[in-house]
């Protein structure tokens, strides 16, 4: 039963990753390949809406990197439903990192942010799914107000150098 399950997982893994590849035909040629997941909130629930906005926003920037290939919360959401029953019991981290592997990403996109006053902070990090470590991280203040501002920020900054 378990080898019927591992290798149903490797097909359903090698269909995404064969649609991901045909639909960008240099996807397997960027250097980095990132899984961008939604940020979480630490403020009060009236925010909660803020972390798909800025995962968005992020997405949209780096974009615009050359040696960068984007895989989406969407293909993150269709990979999770493929895999369900294989991921009961593991935190959202360990999925993120299972779907990563499964649609070809060799890094995750995650970040935070908490609303406090007026004020907005951001914290991005870029994390290899390989090793687990953490390759880079931004943490970005501002006002409210300036949110779009302060989105845009976040892939220059967590890239720069990279």
């Amino acid at each position: 039963m378990r080898k019927l399950m591992s290798g149903r997982l490797l097909i359903i893994a090698m269909v995404i990753l064969g649609v991901l590849v045909a639909t960008n035909s240099s996807f397997a040629m960027k250097k980095l390949r990132v899984l961008v997941v939604p940020f979480n909130n630490n403020s009060p629930a009236k925010y909660s809406w803020l972390g798909y906005g800025i995962m968005d926003s992020t997405v949209g920037n780096l974009m615009k990197l050359n040696d960068v290939a984007v895989i989406t919360d969407d293909d993150r959401k269709k990979a999770m439903k493929e895999i369900k029953f294989q991921l009961v019991g593991a935190t959202a981290e360990d999925s993120n990192v299972k779907v990563g592997e499964m649609l070809g990403a060799n890094s995750i996109l995650s970040g935070s942010y908490t609303v406090v006053g007026g004020k907005l902070r951001i914290v991005a990090k870029l994390v290899s799914i390989k090793s687990g470590y953490v390759l880079n991280c931004t943490i970005i203040t501002g006002k409210y107000d300036d949110i779009f501002n302060l989105q845009d920020k976040i892939v220059f900054t967590l890239f720069a150098k990279i």
